[in-house]
């Protein structure tokens, strides 16, 4: 028998926790993942709104390595 506790931190950018101050590549995931959030929010299509977040990653200066090596098959998977 195991007994288990985990504290779970919402990571999610309105929510701002400390966490994301500490670890930028965390940071700069969420940021990734709340822009995709608010497109989608705006009504914009799926596949676009993917497309739209990557090359804000790259005007913004966000995830920069990841974006240039994996960009296009970020997308593909996503």
């Amino acid at each position: 028998m195991l007994e288990l506790n985990v504290k779970v931190i919402n990571i999610n950018l309105p929510v701002n926790h400390d966490i994301l101050k500490k670890c930028k590549p965390l940071y700069e995931y969420c940021w990734f993942i709340q822009r995709i959030k608010e497109y989608l929010a705006a009504g914009n299509d799926r596949d676009a709104v993917i497309i739209q977040a990557v090359e804000d990653c790259k005007y913004e200066g966000i995830m920069v390595d990841f974006v240039r090596e994996y960009g296009s098959e970020a997308v593909n998977n996503l």
